[in-house]
């Protein structure tokens, strides 16, 4: 069964970001072969009946043949030590699609820009989660409890690879060591909607 399809991938009708239409373009090259006849088809090369499968194109991508780089973190995400919002915030927040002020402009926002944690300065991810002095001091003070030296980082995926193995044997405090820095990214997330859609004022430190 022949599909007709356009030449040049840009003009291809699929919604989404140009991050998307990228990435399908990537998947698909050099899969269009052009019949005697002149028309455009559509044929999956990795398939000898040139039919495209979900699942094959699913084991391809797996197989990181594209240049989609496999991830280290994600067994910090999904795991069964918090709940599944907050695993489902750290994902958004480890790709840096947290809609931070900074995410809101390329989306076409209008918007003060502005972290409303200190006021001083653009709110992105790393500012508001690791570099304002509001959450600077909150993470100062979660090192002084483990008695041990900050960890200075401006992502997420940063913030993990400097943090190490659990300072203590006791297993209550292994799993301290991982949940604390989730609940306080999460509540770093909810004061600062508190500020921009209740208006209220920082809880004092």
């Amino acid at each position: 069964m022949e599909v007709t399809c356009w030449k040049d991938s840009q003009e291809w009708p699929a919604r989404g970001s140009e991050e998307d239409r990228a990435l399908l373009s990537h998947v698909l090259e050099d899969r269009l072969c052009s019949s005697l006849k002149g028309r455009d088809v559509l044929a999956w090369s990795p398939s000898p009946k040139e039919k495209f499968s979900v699942a094959q194109c699913s084991t391809i991508l797996d197989r990181n043949l594209y240049g989609l780089a496999k991830v280290h973190w994600w067994k910090k995400i999904w795991n069964n030590f918090s709940w599944p919002k907050y695993n489902f915030f750290l994902w958004l927040l480890a790709q840096k699609k947290c809609l931070t002020w900074e995410n809101l402009r390329k989306r076409g926002f209008q918007g003060p820009s502005i972290c409303f944690l200190c006021a001083h300065n653009e709110e992105c991810i790393s500012h508001l989660f690791f570099l304002c002095p509001f959450s600077r001091e909150i993470w100062h003070r979660w090192w002084e409890v483990w008695s041990h030296g900050c960890v200075h980082a401006t992502s997420l995926i940063d913030f993990w690879d400097s943090l190490g193995r659990p300072p203590a044997k006791n297993s209550f405090l292994q799993v301290a060591w991982m949940v604390g820095p989730i609940f306080i990214l999460w509540n770093l997330w909810l004061e600062r909607n508190r500020k921009i859609f209740c208006d209220s004022e920082l809880d004092s430190l």
